[in-house]
C-alpha cells in the first residue's frame, strides 16, 4: 500500500483493517486445512495452505506444505 494510505487513515480504521485481514487469514487456514486432507496431492492446494499459514505467522509450519507442493508439481510457478 502507498504511504499516503497510512498517513491519511485514522488509527482505528487501520486497526480494523488489520483485524479483518488477520481474521480472514485465520479462516483461510481453517478452510484450507480441510481441503488439504481431501486433496493431499493437489499442488495448488498445498501451496495456498502454505501461504495461508505464512500469513498468520506460522511460516515454520508452512514449509512442509511448500516442499510437498514442489514435489507434486515443480513446474507450477505460483508455488514460488
Amino acid at each position: 500500500m502507498p504511504v499516503a494510505f497510512f498517513t491519511r487513515t485514522q488509527t482505528g480504521a487501520l486497526v480494523s483493517r488489520l483485524n479483518t485481514d488477520v481474521i480472514g487469514a485465520q479462516q483461510a487456514v481453517t478452510l484450507l486445512k480441510d481441503v488439504v486432507t481431501k486433496a493431499p496431492g493437489d499442488a495448488a492446494v498445498l501451496s495456498e495452505y502454505g501461504k495461508a499459514l505464512t500469513a498468520v505467522g506460522r511460516s515454520t509450519d508452512a514449509l512442509p506444505f511448500f516442499a510437498r507442493s514442489i514435489q507434486v508439481n515443480d513446474q507450477d510457478w505460483m508455488t514460488f
